[in-house]
């Protein structure tokens, strides 16, 4: 199959209100990925998420960012599932840019682990999985594989959403994500926000407007918190 596949994302930022990312707080609980607690899990079902200190080490973070780094550079199989999309911003010509220009152009890889052996092997990591089946209670099985690139200057917003509004399964379903950081993630390059425990309420509706999201009144609602984390830990 040709190695040229990728699409452009079709909605350019209009920028939004810098409030609605106003954390309340900075969460300051941490597990260890190599020693697990029955504290962790009771946390991740009272808030609905939990930083886990350590997933990656530094040689496999830049495994990973090679693995990304090669299919964002040659291009992915049209396989019908994988999808690797740019920014709509971006001026590059993207039928002849190489190297970081493709990459700081670059928006998301969906559905892409079988593309390559090391990202394939990730997938199945036995230590991963192990904490993925303890936050589920069942066994788990791979519904999404996605990799965020947030290139600088032209990279647009993700506002605030619920996974589960991007899902086509019944709202009972038990989903677990696992998102890990290759770079270090803080309150000033954007890291992760969450409302705690917001989980157990069930659905909110989502609107069309600078993406599939919440209306941007509901997290002025409720306390923020803020979940900055290093590279290679996840959450």
């Amino acid at each position: 199959m040709p190695r040229s596949f990728y699409i452009v994302d079709s909605v350019v930022d209009p920028g939004c209100p810098a409030e609605v990312y106003a954390a309340a707080r900075v969460d300051d609980f941490a597990a260890d990925f190599r020693d697990p607690k029955p504290e962790d899990f009771e946390k991740l079902d009272r808030d609905g998420f939990l930083r886990v200190e350590g997933a990656l080490s530094p040689d496999r973070i830049q495994t990973m960012k090679d693995a990304l780094s090669y299919l964002v550079e040659n291009g992915i199989e049209d396989d019908g599932r994988a999808e690797l999309a740019f920014e709509a911003k971006t001026e590059a010509d993207l039928e002849q840019v190489t190297g970081d220009e493709r990459l700081d152009a670059c928006r998301k890889l969906m559905n892409f682990v079988q593309q390559h052996p090391d990202l394939q092997a990730m997938s199945v990591d036995d230590d991963l999985l192990s904490w993925v089946q303890q936050g589920l209670g069942g066994v788990p099985q791979l519904f999404q594989d996605m990799a965020l690139f947030k290139p600088p200057h032209i990279g647009r917003e993700k506002p605030w959403h619920q996974d589960q509004a991007y899902f086509n399964l019944p709202e009972e379903t038990k989903v677990i994500g696992i998102w890990i950081a290759l770079d270090d993630a803080d309150l000033d390059n954007g890291c992760m926000h969450f409302i705690a425990g917001r989980h157990k309420e069930g659905a909110v509706p989502h609107f069309n407007v600078r993406d599939w999201q919440i209306c941007d009144d509901y997290p002025l609602e409720n306390p923020i918190v803020a979940a900055p984390v290093k590279a290679g830990d996840m959450l």
